[in-house]
């Protein structure tokens, strides 16, 4: 899988867009694997999982998974990142931000009529967010939210609001297993924590044609 190495490089590089979301969580998901635990498994647009367990029921998620990081142990816990680009026009920008607080604090609660799946949720956003003189009023009405913030660079990501464990969640020992067991027959390739970003890195690669 070459053509992952060659994405973080153009990425490295300043070659790909900040502003598309794809990007940012391809990256974001590299430099989680590379940075936390190269066990972890990641899945991209996460809406609905479905054929869960011996009754077959499904679980909807909205706002979608941007970043599903799904952490090997026992048990076995799941993280959600909701992204957000950088646009680049100031007032855009703090727009965009805000609104993705909102949907990181919907996810806490996500998905909808089973018991919350998610241990820790973050907002993550490229590092040019934080040059803008509004960035400390943010920060700060994050953090007072169970919610993190992360900020991806070009050479890594830091943690600048660091993400309470969820309040709502509860250590449920067969659900996580049995969404992540029915995410595996998932057609949509990128919804699958065990080739989301393989997929993803192809799709990255046909859209910038290299």
């Amino acid at each position: 899988m070459a053509f992952i190495g060659e994405l973080r490089e153009k990425w490295d590089s300043g070659k790909l867009p900040v502003n598309n979301e794809k990007v940012v969580s391809f990256v974001l998901a590299c430099f989680l694997k590379q940075q936390r635990d190269q066990h972890s498994q990641y899945a991209f647009e996460v809406e609905k999982i479905n054929n869960i367990g011996n009754s077959n029921h499904s679980a909807r998620f909205s706002p979608d998974v941007d970043v599903w990081e799904q952490v090997q142990g026992c048990p076995m816990s799941v993280n959600a990142y909701e992204v957000k680009g950088y646009s680049g026009d100031s007032s855009n920008q703090k727009s965009k931000i805000y609104s993705g607080i909102g949907q990181a604090l919907t996810l806490l609660t996500q998905p909808y009529n089973h018991d919350p799946v998610f241990e820790h949720v973050y907002l993550a956003i490229p590092k040019q967010s934080l040059d803008r003189n509004w960035a400390t009023a943010v920060l700060r009405a994050i953090s007072k939210t169970p919610v993190g913030c992360i900020a991806i660079g070009l050479e890594g990501y830091e943690t600048v609001v660091e993400a309470d464990r969820n309040p709502f969640y509860t250590d449920n020992p067969r659900q996580t297993p049995e969404m992540v067991t029915a995410m595996v027959s998932d057609p949509k390739t990128v919804h699958r924590p065990g080739s989301g970003m393989y997929k993803r890195a192809r799709q990255l690669q046909d859209e910038f044609n290299f």
